[in-house]
């Protein structure tokens, strides 16, 4: 146990983690896959009939001067407002009688460029012969712009060396160039939002050691104390099983002292760093349940270090008075302190609430006594409040 204890020492020691900034396209698709992302290029790129920006393909295009017969000076008389971007451009193979697409290309009236995406894939099976006899048909005496573009600049899988590399950090590097100097001042839009973070997107996708939260200094830690820890995860993990019984003990016992003999089942969540463990007495029906939740306490007086708060969830359904009336009874009860409970505090929440387009009633409170004691046997209370308000057939006159 002495060990345990100069462990926690060190862990308190150790620097509190990065938090990383969520990216919406990360979150909000699977931006990972070629498809999605190469999608997200063409809207930047001028992709939807003219209605968005062409920010991204300036930024490309100037990423391939030198490499092409277009110089900067012809570019600059260029007013990138004619732009058409395809999506899964194909052409035919005749060797083999099958089609092969190229992800993007962009045409103009002063060029045509193509581009292979890539995200994780190898570059080795793409047919660039084939993708130079698409561009050529599509130039019509225009100069032909092409490239891989791709989180590094790895070369070593691509036999057409007439098609040009450019990482996302060279397209990331030109598009902030050109940030401050057209999209900065350009009307505000939606679209310069998007754009930022699309740019970061992508650094995620080429740096995916970036998103790793922890530290040098952390993880040596772990090296070096990685059998303590081990012990040290594995009470946690006993102390969870403990609350998760004496809470099933409390939500037994307070049915059994009001004449009700049901199963309980129980579940155990995680909710970000908070816990909670479900029970779910099985006659009230279907996902109704009672949640002892637990978390660190922050603000921690001596001997405390763990905050614990009741909530309820009902399903509608499930109950035997409307979600009106079980609404109203919780908050009176919550608000004037006439239970072992209290507000939480929440003030958004007004301790009622409904999720899921009123598919549940939730409710949420602190017991008045902070203790696990005073919250155990604030949950058994609840759980007899809930049994004689909503599960039981309300008395007729």
């Amino acid at each position: 146990m002495q060990n345990l204890i100069e462990l926690i020492k060190g862990i308190q020691a150790l620097p509190e983690p990065i938090q990383q900034e969520p990216n919406f396209f990360a979150i909000g698709g699977r931006g990972y896959l070629e498809n999605p992302t190469s999608d997200l290029l063409a809207i930047f790129m001028g992709g939807l009939d003219g209605n968005t920006p062409t920010w991204l393909a300036k930024a490309l295009v100037y990423c391939l001067v030198g490499s092409n017969e277009l110089t900067e000076t012809e570019l600059e008389k260029y007013g990138w407002d004619d732009l058409v971007v395809e999506r899964e451009v194909a052409i035919n193979d005749a060797e083999t009688d099958t089609f092969k697409r190229l992800d993007l290309l962009v045409s103009c009236s002063a060029f045509v460029l193509g581009i292979e995406f890539k995200v994780y894939a190898s570059a080795a099976n793409n047919p660039f012969d084939i993708y130079d006899q698409l561009l050529h048909g599509r130039a019509d005496g225009r100069p032909i712009l092409k490239c891989v573009l791709r989180p590094n600049s790895y070369t070593g899988d691509i036999k057409a060396t007439a098609w040009p590399v450019v990482s996302y950090d060279q397209l990331i590097e030109k598009a902030k160039q050109f940030y401050g100097r057209d999209v900065a001042f350009a009307p505000v839009s939606k679209w310069q939002f998007f754009y930022t973070e699309l740019l970061q997107h992508l650094h995620n996708l080429a740096h995916p050691e970036s998103d790793h939260v922890m530290d040098k200094q952390s993880f040596d830690f772990v090296m070096q104390n990685f059998s303590d820890l081990r012990k040290g995860r594995s009470l946690l993990d006993d102390f969870e099983k403990a609350l998760l019984h004496a809470g099933h003990d409390a939500v037994g016992q307070a049915l059994q002292s009001i004449g009700v003999d049901t199963n309980i089942n129980t579940r155990i969540h995680t909710w970000g760093k908070i816990k909670a463990l479900r029970y779910h007495p099985e006659y009230w029906g279907q996902d109704s349940d009672v949640v002892l939740c637990y978390d660190e306490n922050s603000s921690a007086e001596e001997g405390q270090s763990v905050v614990f708060f009741i909530r309820a969830y009902i399903r509608n359904g499930t109950q035997k008075t409307n979600f009106s009336k079980i609404f109203a009874d919780l908050c009176k009860v919550t608000h004037e302190k006439q239970d072992l409970w209290e507000e939480d505090g929440v003030e958004e929440s007004k301790h009622c609430w409904y999720e899921q387009s009123e598919k549940y009633l939730c409710f949420g409170a602190l017991a008045k006594d902070r203790s696990l004691d005073g919250t155990l046997q604030a949950l058994a209370s609840l759980t007899k409040w809930l049994d004689r308000n909503v599960y039981t057939e309300p008395a007729t006159a």
